[in-house]
């Protein structure tokens, strides 16, 4: 039998264990990477479906923050110059569609209140509706 056997220094091993733990930390590093990309991709998928849902007129306007895979946020500011500004509740229901759920508005002078509909929280927003 003619085999070889290499014969490795210390110094060899480390550097081959340095090289293997570098690799394992890039390959989670792009792990991680990939996931928050799949996550961002779903929150823009999201966000598009929630301005789909509302009225054109406020669609322009409307900051969407969708804090999870269920939940958001919809912001309305300066409808109207001098108004107040409009925050929607957005979630899923049980069939996994996104609808909105709940209506809160300021008033120009700052006052706040939650409201049923969403023309009513405009309206408010707007100060056209003061109850």
């Amino acid at each position: 039998m003619n085999e070889k056997t290499e014969t490795l220094t210390l110094d060899d091993l480390i550097q081959r264990g340095v090289a293997i733990r570098e690799k394992r930390i890039a390959e989670e590093r792009a792990r991680i990477a990939a996931e928050e990309r799949a996550r961002e991709i779903g929150r823009d998928k999201d966000a598009r479906t929630i301005r789909d849902l509302l009225p054109s007129s406020l669609a322009d306007y409307a900051q969407i923050d969708v804090l999870s895979w269920q939940h958001a946020y919809v912001h309305v500011r300066q409808i109207f110059p001098r108004a107040g500004s409009v925050k929607i509740y957005a979630a899923k229901d049980r069939s996994g569609q996104w609808a909105l759920c709940g209506y809160e508005a300021t008033n120009p002078s700052g006052y706040y209140l939650s409201l049923p509909t969403l023309e009513e929280a405009v309206a408010y927003a707007s100060g056209a509706l003061e109850i």
